[in-house]
């Protein structure tokens, strides 16, 4: 294990950063609260980069959806005009 000097700094980083402008709780700073926190913030830290990972991949799986539907959407637009320019009436059936 890390000393107490070298895992203290990341903590007071880390708890700076959860508690933004509020204080940071008082607690009594000894090997095992440092310990204990430096775990904590580790953990903390690998959960807060899974989530921004899954963010940015459900991002790029919506950009890549949106895609093919626009894609969809011009090509059966396309194939409607295509279709629709084809198509001739008789008016004169019609017409009394």
């Amino acid at each position: 294990a890390a000393p107490q000097a070298e895992r203290s700094l990341p903590v007071v980083t880390w708890l700076k950063k959860v508690y933004g402008n509020e204080p940071i709780p008082e607690c009594e700073i000894n090997e095992s609260t440092v310990d204990f926190l430096y775990n904590l913030a580790e953990c903390n830290e690998a959960r807060e980069s899974d989530a921004v990972l899954q963010i940015e991949n459900m991002k790029q799986k919506a950009e890549e959806y949106e895609a093919k539907s626009e894609f969809k959407r011009s090509t059966s637009q396309n194939t409607w005009e295509q279709k629709s320019s084809k198509l001739t009436f008789d008016t004169r059936k019609w017409s009394s």
